[in-house]
């Protein structure tokens, strides 16, 4: 888990590095490893760090690409980030760290928004372009990472958390639009959030921000769509295709420059994933852990305890 956030002024003044420095702050517990800032005339970019990959300088954001034009800041992973990698050194590119955030980078200084499609993980993240003074955001196509972002006095403000964004000085007021579905559901869908103004970019899309075009948000990937495409492609052996996807999946979520552990709570997902995770060649090894209750009516240590075993 890592933490994002920025500002962009509709107005070609200085961005308030003290507001960022704010933003950062705020969700520091994101990520304690580094906090990074960029700021360019009307651009401001934060970054909080939770090391995974690449745990030296080299994969410090925010990140520029080689010619310095492009700037992200980024959270979540790319999983098949290696193929891609191996995609883009092909093409010429050369890099120097060993970093998905890189590669996500470089691939969209080539394929710009058609790239989101070739990626397989969580993310949100947001790319500068200091030629055109555009500002891309994205999200995964489930919305496993967060992004909330808010339009107030000329200035976009966008964060991990809303957090983020009231410390940057934008008011924290209840949105009472949606009380009653807050009441009856517990939950708010949609774009809008129980604050006032403070919105959520959905899952499965992106937004461009710019001087001349202002805020622009587009759907890229569509659920619906690709179940409907995929109708006449019926599995010949789902448990076949089960195991092997299953175990496939959470291989890719084992790609760590630090060592990887099992949350087991005794039920049947983490049990799963804890089976698949013993068919594969991990070379540390795997710790899984438990939170054990007093209450009997509660308590699944005993199951996860057999699982580990």
């Amino acid at each position: 888990m890592c933490g994002i956030g920025g500002m962009y002024s509709f107005k070609k003044n200085q961005i308030c590095k003290n507001k960022l420095s704010k933003i950062g702050h705020a969700i520091a517990h994101r990520g304690p490893d580094e906090f990074g800032v960029f700021s360019f005339e009307n651009v401001g970019l934060v970054h909080r760090r939770l090391s995974i990959l690449d745990l030296s300088l080299s994969g410090k954001q925010p990140m520029k690409d080689s010619s310095g034009r492009y700037i992200i800041t980024f959270n979540g992973e790319i999983y098949n980030f290696k193929e891609l990698k191996k995609e883009l050194l092909k093409k010429g590119v050369s890099f120097k760290s060993k970093t998905d955030t890189e590669v996500l980078l470089e691939l969209y200084v080539i394929y710009g928004k058609k790239m989101l499609k070739k990626l397989n993980g969580m993310f949100a993240f947001a790319i500068f372009d200091k030629i055109t003074n555009e500002l891309f955001i994205a999200r995964d196509r489930i919305g496993i990472k967060p992004l909330y972002w808010t339009f107030q006095n000329n200035i976009f403000y966008f964060s991990s958390e809303p957090k983020g964004i009231f410390s940057a000085g934008v008011s924290r007021e209840f949105n009472s639009k949606v009380s009653a579905e807050l009441l009856l559901c517990k939950y708010i869908s949609g774009t809008q959030t129980v604050y006032k103004d403070i919105y959520r970019l959905l899952p499965g899309h992106c937004m461009k921000i710019s001087l001349k075009k202002n805020i622009s948000i587009s759907r890229w990937w569509d659920l619906p769509k690709i179940i409907s495409k995929n109708r006449s492609n019926q599995i010949k052996n789902p448990f076949k295709w089960f195991r092997k996807t299953l175990i496939s999946s959470t291989k890719y979520r084992t790609i760590s420059d630090v060592p990887v552990g099992v949350m087991l709570s005794g039920g049947l997902d983490s049990s799963s994933i804890a089976y698949a995770l013993s068919q594969i060649d991990l070379s540390n090894k795997l710790n899984s852990f438990n939170v054990a209750f007093k209450d009997k009516k509660y308590d699944e240590s005993l199951l996860a305890k057999e699982v580990s075993e």
